[in-house]
């Protein structure tokens, strides 16, 4: 019967110690991508089962911010800055991992010297064999503790030799990172001449629809100066009419005591004129009433300024009726 590979809780412990170690908080997804394998759900169970462990609360897994992402408004500066910083910090690692091999090779050749001491110093002890056999106990003493030191300095070199090849993976993963984020960098360049060009035609619409606004205005202002000029006409036709109106009144009042029967003439003319009038004032009624279906906002002082004309105009024509009816009553 075949057994499959299941991913064990251990391998999931050793992936979130892998992202605590970059500064990076444990996720299911992040996780995923870490171990290549295994299912969403296996992982979230081990990732539960590690948040409420002794090692996530010693390291704060809580405060740890999740996987960085690159900030939308990156641009050709920060790329180059970035190469900055990646050679920088590949010098230095450079020169780290000479200045390891160089305590190596140093503490290789001081090893080689004591030896070589120790021998030159066994070679001319060999006048008295019991200070002989002394000093060769003490130089194979001496010779143990050297082998043990160099077997110490060879461990070391050996866990120095580990971080240089995990020095070497994160130089590796810096420059994988470094192409995904020159792609991404480039895409966004890419967004903002697009976003530019946008922008220059949403400007060159605006500029038009400000120029047609400004034509707009300045027809609607020259319509209006007119109806302004022609209800200006009327209203000094209409105080003219009244000027003759006064004038026939006057007339009316002289020639009353020659005789009657011109004065029922003038009536009639005053009538016939009154009627005649009564017209031009409904046809210039209508005339503003047009006007004002276009205009209400701008001709509110001339439509007062009409109907009190209109008022006063009723009023005169209602004292010179019962004028004249009083005259002829008399």
């Amino acid at each position: 019967m075949a057994t499959t590979n299941r991913l064990t809780e251990v391998e999931v412990f050793e992936a979130c110690r892998e992202m605590v170690s970059r500064g990076e908080k444990p996720a299911t997804t992040a996780l995923y991508k870490v171990l290549k394998r295994g299912s969403y759900s296996t992982i979230q169970k081990h990732l539960k089962a590690w948040e409420v462990s002794e090692e996530a609360a010693e390291v704060h897994a809580e405060n740890l911010p999740a996987v960085v992402e690159l900030p939308e408004a990156f641009t050709e500066e920060a790329n180059t800055f970035l190469k900055k910083v990646f050679q920088l910090a590949k010098d230095e690692m450079s020169a780290k991992v000479a200045q390891i091999q160089a305590d190596r090779d140093q503490a290789v050749a001081n090893a080689e010297q004591q030896v070589q001491e120790i021998i030159e110093i066994n070679n001319e002890t060999t006048e008295s064999l019991t200070a002989a056999e002394e000093t060769i106990e003490n130089l194979n003493s001496k010779i143990t503790e050297l082998q043990n030191e160099v077997q110490r300095k060879v461990e070391r070199l050996e866990v120095k030799d580990e971080e240089i090849q995990e020095l070497t993976a994160q130089l590796d993963d810096a420059d994988a990172n470094q192409t995904a984020m020159a792609t991404q960098i480039n895409a966004l360049n890419t967004e903002i001449r697009v976003l530019s060009t946008r922008n220059t035609d949403l400007e060159e619409n605006v500029s038009e629809l400000r120029k047609s606004r400004d034509k707009a205005d300045k027809e609607h202002r020259k319509t209006l100066d007119e109806y302004k000029e022609r209800s200006q006409s009327m209203i000094d036709d209409l105080r003219a009419y009244r000027e003759r109106q006064d004038e026939v009144i006057q007339s009316l009042k002289g020639d009353l005591e020659e005789t009657g029967s011109r004065v029922r003439t003038l009536l009639d003319e005053a009538k016939e004129l009154t009627k005649s009038h009564s017209d031009e004032v409904q046809k210039l009624e209508a005339a503003i009433a047009s006007a004002e279906k276009q205009h209400q906002d701008e001709v509110k002082e001339c439509k007062k300024e009409i109907e009190a004309l209109k008022a006063e105009l009723k009023e005169m024509a209602a004292a010179e009726e019962a004028e004249m009816n009083g005259k002829e009553k008399k």
